[in-house]
């Protein structure tokens, strides 16, 4: 005899032995009729609490519960799990485990979509946001890029950290400046008044001196001069 659930598991699982729903792979709770978001790695890492219903202090990261949840079918930890490299040896700098939503959103669970936090974008909230306002992002006057390709555009320099794609800032275009682009630059030139390697202070003078091919001819007009 077959246990059968009253709503067959939503159509998103099967019903298994005590009336029991094994949800289909992104789909979860007791009948099957919540969706599970995407996973990042998590900007900020946080416990995940009583996950058994021990009601005791949180398990520590090398114990392993709840196996075969929808969630987390191979299990997880209550607190930040032990990162250990192939030859079991246990890491301690380590952070940034996959989180849903990356840690910086809440799952919607009738779309499977995160709602993420202000500040963070992305189907996982797995980037930060570059700024933007009413004129568009950046201002409209730039693009927002990762922190890798902005290191690259930096002769070339390799950013490889943890953030490579989840760090975002704006690449102004020419004329504009600020961390949202929103700026103008002014014409740069040569200040006149200038310090020289000793640290003293020196003015620049100059003497401009008009003559005439032809004795008795004045000058007459009007003279620019212009300093680069």
């Amino acid at each position: 005899v077959a246990a059968e659930r009253p709503n067959a598991c939503s159509a998103h699982g099967r019903c298994g032995a005590y009336d029991m729903c094994l949800c289909f792979r992104n789909w979860m709770s007791n009948d099957c009729s919540e969706r599970i978001c995407q996973f990042g790695l998590a900007h900020v890492d946080t416990p995940k609490g009583d996950l058994d219903s021990s009601s005791g202090e949180l398990s520590g990261p090398d114990d392993t519960v709840i196996p075969n949840d929808a969630v987390y079918p191979y299990g997880t930890t209550e607190q930040y799990p032990a990162t250990k490299d192939q030859d079991g040896n246990v890491l301690t700098n380590t952070a940034h485990e996959y989180r849903e939503c990356s840690n910086k959103g809440i799952c919607d669970r009738q779309t499977g979509n995160c709602a993420c936090f202000e500040g963070y974008d992305g189907s996982a909230c797995q980037r930060a946001s570059c700024p933007s306002n009413a004129d568009g992002v950046c201002s409209g006057h730039g693009t927002c890029e990762t922190i890798k390709e902005i290191a690259a555009r930096d002769f070339n320099n390799i950013y490889k950290l943890w953030d490579e794609d989840s760090t975002m800032g704006c690449v102004c275009d020419s004329g504009y400046t600020g961390s949202d682009c929103s700026e103008r630059l002014c014409k740069w030139g040569a200040d006149p008044l200038y310090y020289d390697d000793s640290q003293n202070i020196r003015f620049t003078n100059f003497t401009y001196q008009f003559y005439t091919k032809a004795a008795g001819v004045d000058l007459t007009g009007n003279y620019s001069l212009t300093f680069f």
